[in-house]
């Protein structure tokens, strides 16, 4: 801040708060200033840009064709399909195996209690016959 009470970043008088610093660059003379200096990135490339989502829709599309997209996901959505599709196939292989044992175990223990010898209901030892 200045003295003043204006923003030291901000031109003019101070009257109005509102005037900001313009500057009008001669793009073509900087670039012709720094063709002998080699590239003005820190790694030989270029940043990259994304496009302005607020800008006119005629931004986008040149001669019908856009000239950018969003990537499409299909591929590794489709992999991310097939990958629970493999997990849910072998959840209800082993869910149905489990299920079949405990099914024949209840069914064994069954049979063995039928076999036994019983009195008034409850299981007996042979030798209290």
């Amino acid at each position: 801040m200045s003295r003043s009470g204006t923003p030291r970043c901000c031109g003019g008088d101070g009257n109005d708060g509102r005037s900001l610093l313009a500057l009008k660059l001669d793009y073509e003379q900087i670039m012709e200033a720094w063709l002998d200096k080699g590239t003005l990135y820190v790694d030989g490339e270029p940043p990259q840009t994304v496009p302005d989502l607020h800008a006119s829709a005629d931004v986008f599309t040149s001669g019908g064709e856009a000239l950018w997209a969003v990537p499409e996901m299909e591929t590794t959505e489709r992999l991310w399909r097939v990958h629970r599709e493999a997990s849910l196939l072998r959840y209800k292989e082993k869910r149905q195996s489990r299920l079949f044992s405990k099914r024949i175990r209840y069914q064994v223990r069954k049979l063995n209690a039928e076999k036994r010898p019983r009195i008034k209901g409850r299981f007996v030892k042979r030798d209290d016959l």
